[in-house]
Order: structure tokens, then sequence, then C-alpha cells
């Protein structure tokens, strides 16, 4: 179990437990301020409530949300196949664990909206702007993406196959540890796109704008890329058995040192005589093992994204209830759940920098005060509505008055 997990936990037995259980635990509020950006709690002068982000849980098939302000929206566990988002506004959304099967989402505003753990087959994103979105673990399969904005989009350990992307602007979207494989990208734009340790055999990239991009530990065998534009375009440990690149713009002979192909790709005549190695014995075994290795890194920093971004809304909830218990706690135990708190955020902090390092700045998660957990809410749920009362003391002893007389009768 990672440290973050553990920090996890223990702010989970932080929620449950009842008032006064959690003494033992200690940290100054300041820390916890560094971290999160929150202002220091003080009963007085009171502070504007913030802002909720609205969390929409449960199944809802068929349901209308077109034209709707979901912006910021949070949307666990559900079952929403058929669901018409078309039009909605959803920018910053979050849909986890969410099932979203025949989903309409054309034309629809989803900025920075992430989506993971999900499905959403034969989902219609046709024209939705999708800038910035990331979806992770996500069965996206024959999915339509025809003429939508996925700029800087993000796809990792996610399902692509059959998916409709033409005429799709993909310009510097990263594909990591995804399967591509037979999906429509022709006219697409995917200039200085990323596609690493991805599937992406009979793909159709014709006509696309490729100038810049990456392939990295690439299966790109039976893909079409006539009239597609190559220039600067990088080819690192890729498979090209049987691709057409027979009328490919801007392709050089150096740009294919990187490649093998079991059956002899169509070359332009730019490159003619160009002869690829066989992908078979050490040229295929390096690449099989740069692709596990690519996948297995992958996957861990999927896992530990996800446990970061989990803890922050936890962080966040749990913050929210400090607050709104305060006239029903004693010092003592306000400040308890204070300091675990702020222990919490401190880990949590941690595990981003050292998701920053991994993935670089485009990593980051915003902790906000209001966001909801699916496991913690649960816990949080079940947790006890009211803390137990505290320990009768007994009364103080009165002060005895002192004697004022000057002297002891006997000395009188």
């Amino acid at each position: 179990m990672t440290r973050l997990a553990l920090h996890t936990l223990a702010l989970a037995a932080l929620i449950s437990t009842p008032a006064g259980g959690g003494a033992a635990l200690a940290f100054e509020m300041d820390a916890y301020e560094r971290v999160s950006g929150l202002a220091h709690i003080q009963p007085e002068p009171p502070r504007p409530e913030p802002r909720r982000r609205l969390v929409i849980g449960g199944d809802c098939q068929g349901c209308d949300f077109a034209g709707a302000n979901l912006a910021g929206a949070s949307l666990t566990r559900g079952d929403f196949t058929d669901s018409d988002f078309s039009g909605a506004q959803l920018l910053g959304a979050r849909f986890v664990n969410m099932t979203l099967n025949s989903g309409k989402f054309s034309g629809a505003l989803m900025a920075e909206t992430r989506i993971s753990s999900s499905q959403a087959r034969e989902a219609d994103f046709s024209g939705a702007v999708l800038s910035r979105a990331r979806f992770q673990a996500t069965d996206l399969r024959s999915v339509e993406l025809r003429g939508a904005n996925l700029d800087r989009a993000t796809f990792s350990l996610s399902d692509l196959s059959d998916a409709d992307m033409s005429g799709a602007n993909l310009a510097h979207a990263s594909f990591r540890s995804t399967d591509i494989s037979a999906a429509d990208l022709r006219s697409a734009n995917l200039s200085r796109a990323s596609l690493r340790d991805v599937v992406l055999r009979d793909a159709d990239f014709t006509a696309a704008n490729l100038s810049g991009a990456v392939f990295q530990n690439a299966d790109l065998s039976h893909t079409d890329f006539r009239q597609a534009q190559l220039s600067g375009t990088v080819f690192v440990a890729v498979d090209l058995t049987g691709a057409d690149l027979s009328d490919a713009i801007g392709l050089g002979a150096s740009q294919l040192s990187g490649a093998c192909a079991g059956e002899a790709p169509s070359l332009p005549r730019s490159v003619e005589g160009v002869e690829l190695p066989v992908c078979d014995g050490d040229f295929l075994a390096g690449l099989r093992e740069a692709a596990q290795s690519e996948r297995f890194i992958a996957s861990a920093q999927a896992r530990n994204a996800t446990e970061a971004a989990a803890m922050g809304e936890a962080i966040a909830e749990a913050m929210a209830r400090v607050r709104s218990a305060r006239g029903q706690l004693s010092e003592q135990e306000y400040e308890a759940l204070r300091e675990g708190l702020a222990e919490a955020g401190r880990a949590q902090a941690e595990a981003m920098r050292e998701l920053q390092s991994a993935f670089g700045p485009q990593m980051s998660f915003q902790l906000r005060r209001s966001e909801i957990g699916e496991p913690m809410r649960v816990i949080i749920e079940q947790s006890p509505a009211t803390p137990a009362p505290p320990e009768a003391r007994p009364p103080p002893t009165p002060p005895i008055p002192p004697d004022t007389r000057r002297g002891r009768p006997d000395q009188r």
C-alpha cells in the first residue's frame, strides 16, 4: 500500500471516529493553509460560504440535460446510458465510475473535463469542445469525436478502437497506453501530438496533419498515411508492417530509422530504396520490452493520480464538515480535527509533488473545499451526525474567604 493510500485510510478513520477520538493527532493549522491555500479558520469574523460543487449520483438512463449548466459538476457511480448532454455547459466537470454508453454530448462545452474509470461506448461527442480534457481508464470504443476540439487532451489506459475522430483537432494531444486500432483519423490535426505505447493497427490517417507528432512503442501495422503531412514526425520503435505511406508528404529517410516491418510498407518516392529491418528477433524483443516498461509506468502513475485526486476531495469535504460542526465541538475536539486535516493536507501535497515530477507540470489537481470523493462520502454519511457530549466535570470547589482578622483571639 502506498504512503498516500495509508494517509487516505487515516483520514477516513478520523472522519468516522466519534468526537473526541482523534485527540492523539497533531499538527499546526498554518501548515495546512500553506499546503491548500485555504483561509485560516476563525470563528470571527464570519466568512461567506464556499462555492459548492454539484454532486450527481445514481442511475438516470435516458435523462435530458441538453443545454443545462453543469459546469464543475461531479457525476459519480451512475448509469446515464442514452442520456442527452448535447449543448450542455460541462466545463471542469468530473465523471467517475460512470456508464455513459450512447450518450449525446454533441456541441457540449467540456473544456478541462475529466472522465475516469467509465464507459462511453458509442457516445456522440461530435463538435464538442474538449480542450485539455482527460480520459483515464475509459472505454471509448466506437465513440463519435468527429470535428471535436481536443486540443491538448489526454488519453491514458483507454480504448478508442473504431472511434471516429475525423476532422478533430488533436493538436498537442497525448495518448498513452491506449488502443486506437481501426480508428478514423482522416483530416484530423495531430500536430505535435504524443502517441506512446499505443495500438493503431488499421487506423486511417489519410490527409491528417501529423507534423511534429511523436510515435513511440506503437503498432502502426496496416495503417493508412496517404496524403498525410509527416514533416518532422518522429517514429521510435514502431511497427510499420503493411502500412501505406505512398503519398505521405514530408517524410525523410532519417525518420524511419526507428521503424521495423514484417511486410514492407508502401513508401513515397522521397524514401525509395529504404529497407526497414524485420520486426522479429532482437528488434521486436526490444520493442516489446520497452512497451511493457512504458505500460507499467503509465499504469502506476495513473493509480497514483487517482489516489491523489481522491485524497484532495476527501480533505475538502472533511474541512467543510469541520466548519459546519464548529459550534458543536469543544476546543480540544475542534483542534484535533484541524490537526488531522493539516497532516492529511501535507501528505496530499507531497503526493502531488511526486506526480508532477513523474508526469511533468501538466499533471495537477486543485484542492477545493466542497468536492466529495465517493469512497469518503460514504464514510462521512455513515459517521455520527453529532459529537458525543463531553464528560461531566465536578463543579469547582468555592474558594475559602481569607481571614481578615488581624490577630488570633488569644493574642488580643
